[in-house]
């Protein structure tokens, strides 16, 4: 890269760190009782902002240099448009505290999420500690933000994703499919009912969803789990639709609902493809069942509240979740902003190709892939053995298939390579990187 181009990308840096600190400015104008917490963190992100300014004469000099296979401009650019769009909506609503704090989440796990500050290089020792300090105050800034939204929101234990292990009887296991996080669109997913016909996410349009799992019905821990819902549903908004989903038969579902009288909750089954599992992340890789798990979806299909029981033999926070299902009828549009989730969009009867130089943009983002003919981009991904193979090719089919996407997949004994291109385009388009991103988001799991 030129010395002029890593100046302009650590400008657009800089420019993020300074738009960080207005809309916590706004954020202190517009909620008094939180005026301290916010001033303070404005104070931090101006710092920040100065931090890296000092950084040009080092560019300049050489001092210092991006690393270009980890920087992209176009993550840069993308999080400074997510920005404004937030101080856009910030600046013009009345907010409330509980949005406030959760928007602010999402800026600073975004900052850590992307490792803006792990994509400079240098060998001097004052410029790692500088670059360590910003790193270690972000992280500082997201536990702070994350103990206010708690105490707001009276929220025990704040999940923001799904996480990838469990323990069950203290035993680890581990979680299979996407990353699932709040505040993003909800995937949809192909359940079958007690009848055997499907149930998808559209099915319940302009309802709010409570979703919950669990991993079989022949255990204590789930049989309450399902009666204690379907009590609490009885009370419920008929504006909420609340769904349980396990890996059991149809059968064994239809014995127990008709044997308890479960009428106001709609238990459906997983067991085809796994794709409730697979979509939202809670399919347990050593069991093949479904982890235990409480999330609100709203009438938006945007995921509002996630809950993970960290040991599997645990019961549901129940009241909380009545809490949170309070709040969300009462602020159903997710403060009036999401987040844009990685979803394919629809391209049949001819969508535009990329460019070269938007091909080379978005590879900088891919780590692992190459671009083969020119219209495809392949990886191969390698596991211990033949089964953890298999799983991984499993879930790539039932994402690929929810996304609308048709990869091309070669399974080997230890081994998986994908393909991947966009037909009706003849060659590579936006969707075939963003399938490529959630690839690597399971196998990173």
């Amino acid at each position: 890269m030129s010395t002029q181009r890593d100046i302009e990308q650590l400008k657009a840096m800089v420019r993020n760190e300074e738009a960080t600190s207005r809309l916590y400015k706004v954020f202190a104008e517009k909620i008094p009782q939180l005026k301290e917490f916010w001033a303070k963190l404005v104070d931090e992100e101006i710092d920040h902002a100065a931090h890296l300014a000092e950084f040009y004469k080092k560019v300049e000099t050489g001092e210092m240099v991006f690393d270009e296979g980890r920087f992209s401009m176009l993550a840069v650019e993308a999080f400074a448009k997510h920005i404004k769009e937030i101080l856009k909506y910030a600046g013009g609503k009345n907010i409330n505290a509980r949005d406030a704090l959760e928007m602010a989440l999402d800026v600073e796990e975004t900052f850590l999420e992307k490792s803006f500050f792990e994509v400079i290089e240098s060998d001097s020792p004052d410029i790692q500690g500088l670059l360590n300090t910003l790193s270690v105050s972000t992280e500082q800034h997201r536990q702070r933000i994350k103990e206010k939204l708690r105490e707001v929101a009276g929220i025990t234990i704040l999940i923001r994703e799904v996480p990838g292990k469990i323990t069950f009887q203290g035993n680890p296991l581990e979680l299979t499919g996407r990353l699932l996080k709040t505040a993003s669109p909800a995937p949809d997913f192909s359940v079958v009912s007690q009848e055997f016909n499907k149930v998808s996410l559209g099915d319940f349009s302009q309802k709010i969803k409570v979703i919950t799992t669990f991993p079989s019905l022949d255990t204590p821990v789930c049989d309450l789990q399902v009666k204690e819902f379907n009590k609490r549903a009885a009370g419920f908004s008929d504006k909420v639709a609340v769904l349980a989903v396990s890996c059991d038969l149809p059968f064994a579902q239809t014995r127990f609902c008709q044997a308890h009288g479960i009428k106001n909750v709609q238990v459906v089954s997983d067991f085809q493809t796994f794709s409730f599992g697979i979509n939202y992340g809670l399919l347990i890789k050593e069991l093949r069942v479904l982890a235990r798990s409480v999330m609100i979806v709203d009438e938006d299909n945007i995921v509002r509240y996630i809950q993970v029981t960290d040991e599997l033999t645990h019961a549901p926070h129940y009241e909380e979740v009545v809490t949170q299902l309070a709040y969300i009828l009462d602020h159903p549009h997710a403060g009036g902003y999401q987040k844009k989730g990685a979803h394919c969009v629809p391209c049949e009867g001819g969508a535009p190709r990329l460019s070269k130089e938007n091909i080379a943009i978005y590879m900088a983002q891919r780590r692992g892939w190459e671009i083969e003919d020119e219209k495809k981009i392949v990886r191969t991904f390698t596991f211990p053995d033949y089964p953890a193979t298999k799983l991984f090719c499993d879930c790539i089919a039932e994402i690929a298939k929810t996304e609308g996407h048709h990869p091309t997949i070669v399974l080997g004994y230890n081994r998986l390579k994908i393909g991947l291109t966009t037909h009706a385009a003849g060659g590579l388009t936006e969707n075939d990187f963003i399938m490529a991103g959630i690839i690597d988001e399971v196998y990173a799991r």
